[in-house]
């Protein structure tokens, strides 16, 4: 099996030579960022939106990724859910 880490590092040249990391989140940790967007933000995104914000609120972004960045930048998109997702 190859892993997702494998695929974006050695088959895609700009991500092999920007990129770090690669952090990847469950379904659980996408819907629980869907659920902040919606009651700190008042916003509703679809979970391909929330990503973003599901690796940067993860443990292991917090605990090995984070520990050099100084500025962090997300995108939240799509209001193509409801609410029953969250």
């Amino acid at each position: 099996m190859i892993s997702l880490t494998d695929v974006c590092f050695s088959h895609r040249p700009v991500v092999r030579d920007l990129v770090s990391a690669v952090v990847t989140v469950d379904d659980d940790e996408i819907l629980e960022a869907m659920k902040l967007c919606h009651e700190v933000l008042k916003m509703t995104v679809e979970p391909s939106g929330a990503i973003g914000l599901a690796v940067i609120l993860s443990d292991k972004f917090k605990n090995e990724v984070r520990t050099n960045l100084e500025n962090i930048g997300i995108v939240l998109s799509g209001g193509n859910a409801g609410l029953k997702l969250c």
